[in-house]
């Protein structure tokens, strides 16, 4: 049987080369040993196998710019500050073996940006703009993957795929917001990364059931009476005083407002949101 041809515009869609990036040497000698611990909410096995995928485009950078020669560059010097991104996952840890690196896929496609339907996920040309999820365990390959496509138009698509067990999409963009700063010659960010997972997420020692935050917002201390839940003392007026009541609010009601507002906002809402929607509305 003859093989299926890729659709036309993954023909137009060229890979240059793979070339891959470890951490520069300070930050490789300090974490050649020791390995970086996980959260407990990080190791859980079902998010160790979880990856995500993103894609940014970017306009034409200055003519005398190869994107293409930049970013890998800059993407080196950004591991240093997120060293994790360039290990693999083991066993409730990040990696950092001397082989630690990131493979980044340097591509060009034929097509201008204002080709490509951002708006159609299932578009093949999108799916080939940026590193696959992979096959398997995440311990099988590196946690990070890059891929960056130069456009006819000179524009710039950036693909990444990343172990969710190490950073959120916030957590990557500031990944790329660090090699963003590198690439146009302005530096490390102001306020560097810091990899306490473990520390600021891991359980207590010893173990203890403790919320002094949410403790102090229910509490009703005289305090509380006359400064508001958050202390805002300066802006709580002497004659307001907070009061605890206590309203019984049936299922069947609840699912009377839940219809409510899904015929308002064509969207079936969860029991808590219902409830804070209608406190909001009566306040």
């Amino acid at each position: 049987m003859a093989a299926v041809a890729p659709p036309m515009e993954l023909q137009r869609l060229r890979v240059l080369d793979t070339v891959t990036v470890g951490l520069p040497p300070p930050a490789a000698a300090e974490h050649a040993v020791a390995p970086l611990p996980l959260s407990g909410l990080d190791a859980d096995r079902n998010m160790l196998d979880v990856t995500f995928r993103t894609l940014r485009f970017f306009p034409p950078p200055l003519p005398s710019v190869d994107p293409l020669a930049v970013l890998p560059r800059a993407f080196a010097a950004a591991l240093g500050l997120f060293p994790a991104l360039a290990g693999r996952i083991r066993d409730g840890y990040v990696v950092l073996g001397a082989g630690a690196a990131v493979p980044i896929v340097l591509a060009a496609s034929e097509l201008s940006v204002a080709d490509v339907d951002t708006d159609a996920p299932a578009s093949a040309l999108l799916d080939g703009l940026a590193p696959g999820d992979g096959d398997g365990d995440v311990a099988d390959g590196p946690a990070l993957a890059l891929q960056a496509t130069r456009f006819a138009c000179g524009g710039v698509a950036l693909g990444m795929r990343v172990a969710h067990a190490l950073c959120d999409g916030a957590g990557a963009t500031k990944f790329l917001a660090a090699a963003a700063r590198f690439a146009s010659g302005q530096g490390p960010p102001d306020m560097a990364p810091a990899w306490e997972r473990r520390e600021l997420l891991g359980p207590r020692q010893p173990p203890c059931v403790a919320t002094p935050v949410f403790d102090r917002v229910l509490a009703l201390d005289d305090d509380v009476v006359r400064c508001g839940p958050y202390g805002a003392a300066g802006e709580w007026h002497s004659q307001q005083q907070l009061t605890r009541e206590c309203v019984h609010v049936s299922d069947a009601r609840v699912e009377a407002l839940r219809a409510r507002l899904a015929d308002e906002a064509g969207l079936r809402l969860t029991t808590f949101e219902v409830a804070a929607a209608f406190i909001w509305r009566a306040k």
